[in-house]
């Protein structure tokens, strides 16, 4: 009987913590990104362009010019005795210059992953992926919040 109080009484502090997500304040900053041009790594830029879909905002006249360059270079940590790749580095770079303002700013991000090889080569391929994806949403987060608070 007093376990359950007492459970009952954490369940009712902890109900009323004050938790609020941290980009909910800034879904409702309705940004219109206009990308003037987009170079580098082919996947990553189209996975760019659907991520920033997302916060913009065509009846928004203030709209923000923005260039992108996306990196993406794969390259080899260690091998077997047999001379295959048994560990691998994945390095990730994206560069937002917005143009709007008026001097231009220049945001970049980079990530440097470490990951074994993984025998099925679909499984490899779907990880690099999962890795591209994360690290675009989550730059374009922190972008999006950067831009919110400098206004």
């Amino acid at each position: 009987m007093k376990k359950n109080f007492i459970l009952v009484l954490i369940f009712l502090f902890l109900q009323n913590c004050g938790y609020s997500p941290i980009l909910s304040n800034y879904s409702d900053q309705k940004i219109n990104f206009n990308i003037v041009t987009i170079e580098g790594d082919d996947e990553m830029n189209n996975i760019t362009k659907l991520k920033m879909k997302r916060y913009s905002n065509n009846s928004n006249e203030n709209s923000i010019d923005v260039k992108i360059k996306t990196v993406l270079q794969r390259s080899i940590l260690s091998k077997n005795k047999k001379g295959e790749a048994t560990s691998y580095s994945i390095f990730t770079f994206i560069e937002f210059e917005i143009l709007n303002s008026k001097e231009s700013k220049i945001y970049s991000f980079q990530e440097k992953t470490k990951t074994t090889k993984i025998e099925n080569e679909f499984e490899l391929k779907r990880y690099e992926n999962t890795i591209k994806t994360n690290f675009i949403i989550n730059k374009i987060n922190e972008l999006v919040m950067n831009l919110s608070t400098n206004k």
